[in-house]
């Protein structure tokens, strides 16, 4: 080989290794970036999610103390507005005894529930809940056992009570739309078989007694006694954490050191869509 190849060569060689040493480089940047923009993005969610439950914590308290304080009248499923730390939240008082509860509601009750939410074959989704919170492995009419839910790939049914409201979506059959209404109009709490008409949101009314409930509807004021479960629905309108919703559950103790437990606090993203925007 002559001394001009062995040069070209050697100049070859050293051209590769540079060019793969910048393209080494150029993908570490890339991958520093990558990772300063999921650290950044990581460090925002996890300031809005402290600053949300800040947000959240105030409101509930101030909620209660208008409830203790009684000077103003609050509604059940009533909403009303109220501000902290320069965000505006929309908070509603609901009884649990006036909606749904899941692990009790036979299909009388959830048939027309569903229904109302825009299931396309009510009698099959309630026959699949009750399918599902029962303890045996029997198929119910128009139900789902374990084989219907493996023929589709699907894992269930849990032959158990539901613990959470939102594990309904698990259900055969189950929709996002229909969720919205149960997880919004549901509960595990109750442990009634039917929903007292008399605290129930107007959507459960109508729902079991026909639209027309709704123009003779009334609203019924909060009144707290020891012992009694209430619920709250905060949803944050304006502020950096804008779409987020808390819903929970309070027991009222008549205690002077200890007023209340918090039975359930849950929050997540509101969702894209209402229920009864559909239906």
């Amino acid at each position: 080989m002559t001394s001009l190849a062995r040069h070209r060569d050697e100049t070859g060689s050293a051209l590769i290794a540079t060019l793969g040493i910048a393209a080494f480089l150029a993908a570490l940047a890339v991958l520093v970036i990558h990772m300063m923009v999921e650290t950044a993005h990581s460090a925002r969610d996890q300031r809005v999610a402290i600053e949300a439950d800040a947000v959240f914590d105030q409101a509930f308290a101030r909620v209660l103390w208008r409830l203790r304080a009684g000077g103003t009248a609050t509604y059940y499923a009533d909403p009303f507005e109220i501000e902290v730390e320069g965000a505006r939240l929309r908070a509603t008082v609901f009884s649990p005894a006036g909606l749904i509860d899941l692990n009790h509601a036979p299909p009388q009750v959830l048939g027309p529930v569903l229904a109302k939410a825009g299931a396309s074959d009510a009698a099959s989704l309630a026959a699949a809940i009750m399918d599902w919170r029962d303890g045996d492995g029997l198929v119910s009419l128009r139900g789902a056992e374990r084989p219907q839910y493996e023929a589709l790939g699907e894992v269930g049914p849990a032959n158990q009570a539901f613990a959470r409201t939102d594990e309904v979506e698990h259900v055969l059959g189950m929709t996002p739309e229909v969720l919205d209404c149960l997880t919004e109009y549901g509960t595990v709490s109750s442990l009634a078989s039917a929903p007292d008409l008399a605290v129930a949101p107007d959507w459960v009314r109508q729902a079991l007694l026909g639209d027309e409930v709704m123009a003779s509807s009334a609203s019924v004021p909060v009144s707290l006694g020891s012992g009694d479960l209430i619920g709250l629905t905060l949803e944050i309108l304006v502020g950096p954490q804008e779409g987020q919703r808390a819903r929970i559950l309070v027991r009222l103790t008549g205690m002077r050191d200890e007023p209340y437990w918090i039975q359930a606090w849950d929050q997540s993203a509101l969702s894209a869509h209402r229920c009864g925007t559909n239906s």
